[in-house]
């Protein structure tokens, strides 16, 4: 056991002595060890990485646009149902269009379009309003339509 240990002191012993003897002489250049900055290639993996960080972000970015398009559409929708029952409570009838609403002064004219600048599609049947917007891709009746119904 006591040769085990001596050995590995023996060997420990040898490596810091072999460290203190390369520092010691002139191979390796201090002032390069010491100077600051970074080195081209540092300076390309961040860049990388940076790069795979944005390709990750930026799509995740352009749906939440998205969404907060449709929600404010959605949300907009609603309001024109609640001042067509303001509406329908002062008249005692519902509307017949939107132009209907903001002459009388329940809706604004900015109101009359959608989050995408195409205006809504405003049924009245058998007591039921229909507002329709056509959506991100700016068709109706295609899957992204927004529809909102509400019977009186």
């Amino acid at each position: 056991m006591n040769n085990i240990i001596k050995s590995i002191v023996n060997i420990i012993n040898i490596t810091i002595t072999t460290i203190k003897s390369v520092t010691n002489t002139s191979v390796i250049n201090t002032s390069v060890i010491n100077t600051r900055g970074f080195s081209l290639i540092e300076i390309l993996i961040v860049l990388a990485i940076i790069g795979i960080l944005l390709t990750i972000a930026i799509p995740n970015l352009f749906k939440a646009e998205e969404a907060t398009r449709k929600r404010a559409t959605e949300l907009e929708m609603r309001g024109i149902i609640a001042s067509t029952y303001n509406y329908r409570l002062a008249t005692y009838s519902l509307p017949r269009d939107l132009k209907e609403l903001v002459k009388e002064g329940y809706i604004k004219s900015s109101a009359l379009q959608d989050e995408w600048n195409n205006p809504y599609k405003f049924e009245v049947k058998n007591n039921k309003i229909t507002i329709i917007s056509a959506g991100p891709d700016r068709k109706f009746g295609t899957k992204d339509d927004i529809i909102v119904e509400e019977s009186f």
